[in-house]
C-alpha cells in the first residue's frame, strides 16, 4: 500500500482529518515517524530519561492511531498488539543487530580464504 492510495476525509468543522483505513495510518506512521525514529536510534542512545520519556509519548500516540484506539487505553498494550518495542528497548536492539551483522561480516571475511578450494 502506497501513502498516495489512503483516502484522507476531512472531519466536519474541525482542523483535524480522519484516515478512513487502518492500513493508510499504518502506512503513513511508519513512513514518516518511525522511519525517522530507527534512522536515528544510534544516537539515541545514553539520551536522558525526559527525552526518552518524550519519544516514548510519541510512539505511544502513533500506536493509538494505527489502532484507532482513545487516548484512554493502555499504551503498553497497544504496543504490544503491534509488535513494537519501546523507545529505550528499540535502541538497544537496533545497536546489538548493528553489532552482530558487523561481527559477522568480519568473520565471513576472516573465514572465505579457508572455505576456498583451489
Amino acid at each position: 500500500m502506497y501513502v498516495q492510495d489512503c483516502d484522507v476525509q476531512p472531519v466536519q468543522d474541525t482542523a483535524y482529518t480522519r484516515i478512513s483505513h487502518s492500513g493508510c495510518c499504518k502506512t503513513l506512521i511508519l513512513g514518516i515517524v518511525i522511519r525517522h525514529l530507527d534512522n536515528s536510534d544510534g544516537l539515541f542512545y545514553k539520551i536522558p530519561d525526559t527525552d526518552a520519556n518524550k519519544l516514548q509519548r510519541v510512539q505511544n500516540v502513533e500506536g493509538k492511531l494505527v489502532l484507532q484506539k482513545g487516548k484512554d487505553d493502555n499504551a503498553t498494550s497497544n504496543l504490544k498488539d503491534l509488535h513494537w518495542l519501546p523507545v529505550k528497548l528499540r535502541v538497544q536492539f537496533k545497536i546489538i543487530v548493528t553489532v552482530m551483522t558487523t561481527m559477522m561480516m568480519i568473520m565471513i571475511d576472516v573465514l572465505r580464504p579457508l572455505l576456498c578450494t583451489r
